[in-house]
Formats: C-alpha cells, structure tokens, sequence
C-alpha cells in the first residue's frame, strides 16, 4: 500500500519529537491526524504541513491526560470516516529533580498521560490497525 493510503495518527505533535515526526510523515506522503491539546497549534501545524507537503491531515485537539480523550479520538475518527494504519503514542510528560520533591498530583498527571492514554488509546485502535490489510505500525515514543 503507497503511504498515500496510509494514515498515520500522531499524539503529542506539536513539539519535539513528535513534531519531528509529523513532518516526517509529511514528508514521505502519509495522511495525518494530528493530536494535542491546543486547537490553534495544531491548525497552525496543519497549514505548514499540507502547505509545504501537500498532504491532507485531520486535526483532533484532545488532551489526553483525561480519562475520556482516547474514546472521544476513537469516536472522531469513526464519524469522519478515517481508518488510521499507524499509531504514533508520543504525547507525555517528564520531571526533572527529586521525585519526591514533586507533588502526588504530578505524578498521577504524568501517570494518566504516559501509560493510561497509551494504553486507551492503544487497545481501541490497534484492533482495527491489526486488521488492515496494509502493513499497519504501531509506535510508541512517550
């Protein structure tokens, strides 16, 4: 299957690596559905990537340190029709100094974002990527 056809699903993509790894899949041609928080980056995202690359990308502005974020994503990506072939769990968050300088609500916050949405998130897609009859990747960069 060309990589026109092959959606990607890139979480946490509009800084560092995952941004990096945006214009990576732009670059060699892959649909996009971008995930982050905030609406406006990932439009301003959406307009360098299709403007520069001529790709189509979706945009899907959920935060996904809130239990229902993967859910509402899954839902998204139904109602818009869009199968995703690659999953790219990237978004997280890290701390730097001693761990136990650094509040329980840190911690759980890091908890829910690092493994709990990539595990949501994970279990309802990768169903449907294992059985695209594309190569379909699953990545996880967090």
């Amino acid at each position: 299957m060309e990589n026109q056809q092959q959606t990607a699903l890139i979480t946490g993509c509009t800084s560092g690596i995952g941004l990096h790894l945006a214009h990576q899949f732009a670059k060699h041609r892959h649909p996009l559905v971008l995930v982050a928080p905030v609406e406006g980056e990932l439009q301003q995202l959406r307009a360098e990537l299709t403007s520069v690359y001529g790709i189509n990308a979706e945009v899907i502005a959920k935060d996904l340190e809130q239990p229902s974020a993967a859910q509402e994503i899954y839902d998204e990506l139904a109602a818009r029709d869009i199968h995703v072939h690659i999953l790219v769990n990237n978004a997280g968050q890290g701390f730097h100094g001693n761990w136990w300088e650094q509040s329980i609500d840190t911690d759980l916050s890091m908890l829910r974002l690092n493994i709990e949405a990539v595990l949501r998130l994970t279990k309802l897609l990768l169903p449907k990527i294992s059985r695209s009859p594309a190569r379909s990747s699953l990545a996880l960069t967090g």
